[in-house]
Order: C-alpha cells, then sequence, then structure tokens
C-alpha cells in the first residue's frame, strides 16, 4: 500500500513541479559564472526495473525454476544528497539512497500434475510466477556537465548493498478442462521466504547515466528544485549461480539547499 500511494505521488508531482517551480522563479536563469558551488538535499521518486534471468538447470533451489527467464517491475527511491562544483559547467554529485528492484519472474513449463477426474498424473503446462522484493541500500558518485542553463547530463558509478530479499514462488494450471487437486482455482503457491545471505551476492554494481534540469525556487538562489530521468546498468548478478542480470529506469526529483 505504501509503494502504490508513493509511486502515485510521484508520478503526479514531477511535472506539476516543474509548472510550479518556473512560476514561483521569477527571475532569469542562472548564467555560468552564478552557479551555486555546493549544497545538500532529499530526492524521491520511483523505479522501474527489468530483469533477465537465466536459472541453470541444476540449480537445486526452489525459489528459482529454471524455466523462468525474464521479469519485470517498480520500485521506489528515496535518500539524501550533496554536491560540489568543479568549475562553471562540472560538478560532482555523492548520494546515498534506499532502493528497491521488485520484479515479477515469468515462466512455463510442463509437468505432471494430479487432477480430479484422472487416477494417474497427466502432463499439464503450468504458468510459474516468482515475486521478488528486492530491497538495498546504494551509494552512488556521480560528474556531471552543465550543458545548457539549468541543463546538465551525469554519469557515475553505483554500489548497492542488498539488505534483503523476500520471494512468493506460484504455479497456475493452464487448463480450462481439469481440475488441481487440492487446489481447485488452479493455482497455488509453490514456496515463498527470504533468500538466504548463502544464495545471493552482498553487493551489486554498476554504471549509472541521467539527465537532470535544475529549477531555482528564489532568484538568489539558495533553493532548487531539480527533476531526473537516470538509466542503472549493472554488471554484478543478484544471484552467483545464476545468469540473472537487473536494469533500472528511475525518474525521482530532488530539493536541494546551496550554501554558496
Amino acid at each position: 500500500m505504501f509503494r502504490l500511494v508513493f509511486t502515485s505521488l510521484t508520478l503526479s508531482c514531477i511535472l506539476p513541479s516543474i509548472i510550479v517551480a518556473q512560476l514561483v522563479s521569477d527571475g532569469p536563469m542562472l548564467p555560468s559564472n552564478e552557479v551555486p558551488q555546493s549544497g545538500v538535499g532529499v530526492f524521491g521518486g520511483i523505479a522501474f526495473n527489468r530483469h533477465a534471468v537465466d536459472i541453470p538447470s541444476f540449480f537445486p533451489f526452489v525459489c528459482c525454476p529454471e524455466n523462468v527467464q525474464s521479469g519485470s517491475g517498480e520500485g521506489i527511491t528515496i535518500g539524501v544528497q550533496y554536491k560540489q562544483a568543479v568549475n562553471d559547467r562540472l560538478y560532482l554529485l555523492g548520494r546515498i539512497a534506499y532502493l528497491t528492484h521488485d520484479v515479477v519472474l515469468v515462466g512455463t513449463t510442463a509437468k505432471p500434475t494430479q487432477v480430479l477426474s484422472e487416477l494417474d498424473e497427466i502432463v499439464l503446462t503450468r504458468r510459474q510466477e516468482v515475486a521478488m522484493d528486492i530491497a538495498s541500500l546504494t551509494t552512488a558518485v556521480h560528474v556531471g556537465y552543465r550543458v545548457y542553463d539549468e541543463l546538465s547530463v551525469q554519469a557515475g558509478l553505483q554500489v548497492d548493498s542488498f539488505t534483503g530479499i523476500d520471494y512468493v514462488y506460484t504455479e497456475k494450471l493452464l487448463s480450462d478442462e481439469y481440475r488441481w487437486v487440492n487446489n481447485p482455482n488452479n493455482e497455488r503457491i509453490a514456496d515463498k521466504g527470504e533468500l538466504s545471505d548463502l544464495l545471493r551476492n552482498d553487493y551489486q554494481y554498476g554504471l549509472v547515466f541521467g539527465i537532470r534540469y535544475e529549477i531555482p525556487l528564489y532568484p538568489a538562489p539558495r533553493l532548487i528544485l531539480a527533476p531526473e530521468l537516470q538509466y542503472n546498468h549493472y554488471f554484478t548478478d543478484v544471484m552467483p549461480e545464476a545468469d540473472w542480470q537487473a536494469r533500472s529506469y528511475l525518474a525521482f526529483v530532488s530539493l536541494s539547499y546551496y550554501f554558496d
């Protein structure tokens, strides 16, 4: 419920915040020689996640069936940041945040199944879904370049430290003719729990790329609102024994106070 409310609020605030900020800021755009040098701020937003998974056939854990190959989902990010200008164009941006990589992995498989109308098991197709709630603490360092007025491009490195991975593995029988024994709705929870530290990597490393538009709220300016778009490209797998690559697309807003 919290994630749904957070996502809705973020989507409904990004565009209006740009419009309101432009109305509040009655001063002209900042020339390069008046760019604030350093400041701290907070940010929050939503993440759209895409996972490509190749589970090896020898993988012995129920949580992750080998037929599951890919999936998508959404998450949230919220954190604090510090920005330091190097010169009129170049700056460094450091961030610490909480980020979720939630995803639903999907696959199909054919398995012997005991149904109500047959004495012996028959082979039927099942839809497999693994809903993963992946949470992490992230540390990132960006190098940014102001290309035009308030518009900047950024690139940097990010390290995610997993704080927990919960999963629910469900199977659904894809048949209108047969009914599963003990599962009249043709759906069951095959397994659920928390992925242990032995089954996942402790850290995830990757590159981040983004664009940022800074809007001064006052002519001074000390307070700056900045909508951003960001892409996270991870190089390490979620699980060491599987080819499990994660990608995230983020949209968020930061609010910063600058000292000088």
